[in-house]
């Protein structure tokens, strides 16, 4: 059983004019006397009680007015349980949140009705969950630098059902080496030629060198051979296994190139005057990121030995031009960053 109810806020457009909301929206009985979010003004309204005369207690869809007499059959929402009491409720623009209940009309009332699907009633616009104020196409509020929740497809995804893709580094390699050509014939070549390689240079340590010399020079060779494989190993389980984390051996190489990288200034010919975000071991937080400045247009952020988590990848999930950033010493869980990676497959994390 549900009580049907039209939402009382007032909506104001550029002008200055006010208009009623007027949309009609269902909750359940027992969540009377309760807040939840219109979906359509974004503004809280308290759900009225059953024995309310002015509401009544609806089992189904039905035919409301609004206070300017257009029907709404076309635009009824029900109100989930997740709507409910939430601070951070994202309404109409979250997926799940809400669930729409359209009903069939006819050419000739859906012509004469104004309110139809093809409408867009006055400040329906998505608008920032802190201040308030209109947001990007993205979620991120330019007043507050606030952002809204990720809204990507793997950041609601369970982590074993992520179909697993080329990320990082090895993405830019591939892009770069292969020029077209497959990845499997690349990988494949390379194989061959590192195989034929320490052939080769096996033949010449054996038949030229003798004593200590042909000792050392083999161990040279089978630390390579080593190294070669278990790095082939390492990608491969990267493309499988969704829980997989670098090697020892794989450290040092990766913490040398973050080492160059801050020598440098994060210096890139192809983008002499992008934004650089250094905050490393400060004591910044998941609810002071959003007030550091020019966040949004950040195409480096360095945050080691923050006190940054989970919390914080509602930002990195809008910030559109970030090519790296750090998350070194921090309280962010591997599923968070695997979840971020999948989804900006370019993107350079450190972590």
């Amino acid at each position: 059983m549900y009580v049907q109810f039209l939402c009382p806020n007032l909506l104001t457009d550029a002008a200055g004019n006010q208009s009623p909301c007027g949309r009609q929206l269902r909750a359940p009985r027992d969540k009377a006397g309760r807040l939840a979010k219109c979906p359509q003004c974004g503004s809280k309204v308290k759900v009225p009680a059953a024995s309310d005369p002015a509401f009544g207690i609806d089992a189904g869809p039905a035919i409301a007015t609004d206070a300017v007499g257009h029907d709404h059959d076309d635009l009824q929402l029900q109100v989930r349980q997740d709507d409910f009491d939430d601070p951070v409720l994202d309404g109409a623009a979250r997926p799940g949140a809400i669930e729409t209940e359209p009903r069939m009309r006819s050419s000739s009332a859906s012509s004469a009705n104004p309110r139809t699907k093809n409408f867009l009633p006055l400040d329906q616009t998505n608008r920032c969950r802190k201040c308030g104020k209109a947001t990007n196409a993205r979620g991120y509020c330019d007043s507050c630098n606030y952002s809204s929740a990720p809204r990507a497809p793997a950041a609601g995804t369970q982590i074993d059902h992520i179909k697993i893709k080329t990320t990082g580094m090895q993405l830019w390699i591939s892009d770069v080496v292969s020029e077209g050509v497959p990845p499997g014939i690349l990988a494949l070549i390379l194989h061959v030629l590192f195989a034929a390689l320490i052939v080769v240079l096996s033949g010449i340590v054996y038949t030229n060198t003798q004593g200590m010399m042909c000792v050392t020079l083999a161990a040279i060779i089978t630390a390579g051979a080593f190294f070669y494989v278990a790095t082939v190993w390492k990608i491969r389980q990267f493309r499988h296994d969704p829980y997989a984390t670098l090697a020892w051996f794989q450290r040092p190489f990766w913490d040398g190139v973050l080492w160059y990288c801050r020598k440098n200034g994060w210096a890139d010919p192809k983008h002499p005057n992008r934004v650089i975000i250094d905050k490393r071991h400060s004591l910044l937080t998941d609810q002071e990121l959003d007030k550091v400045k020019d966040l949004k247009h950040a195409a480096v952020l360095d945050l080691e030995g923050t006190r940054v988590s989970d919390g914080a990848f509602r930002f990195f999930y809008r910030m559109d031009n970030l090519q790296c950033v750090v998350l070194k010493d921090t309280e962010v869980s591997h599923e968070a960053v695997f979840r971020l990676q999948q989804t900006r497959p370019k993107l350079w994390i450190w972590y």
